[in-house]
């Protein structure tokens, strides 16, 4: 179950070995969060692809009564 920025940095993680993820939740409320991902998965990869991989994997992990309004993400590799 994801829903808190502890709950994010470990999937991806988790998922993206090697990744670094850095959460934030300047809001307080677990439903906007802000993401600074690098992976070097993600070399050679267009910016909408890196994006996609990140968000596709948050997705297939968000439970249906889990509100996420907005996700802020930056990716890089190493």
């Amino acid at each position: 179950m994801v829903r808190t920025a502890q709950d994010i940095k470990n999937l991806i993680e988790t998922k993206l070995p090697g990744a670094k993820a850095q959460i934030l939740n300047p809001s307080g409320d677990d439903a906007h969060f802000d993401a600074v991902v690098t992976w070097d998965g993600f070399k050679g990869k267009k910016l909408l692809e890196q994006h996609r991989i990140v968000k596709n994997l948050l997705m297939e992990h968000i439970d249906e009564g889990t509100y996420l309004h907005a996700f802020s993400l930056k990716t890089k590799s190493e």
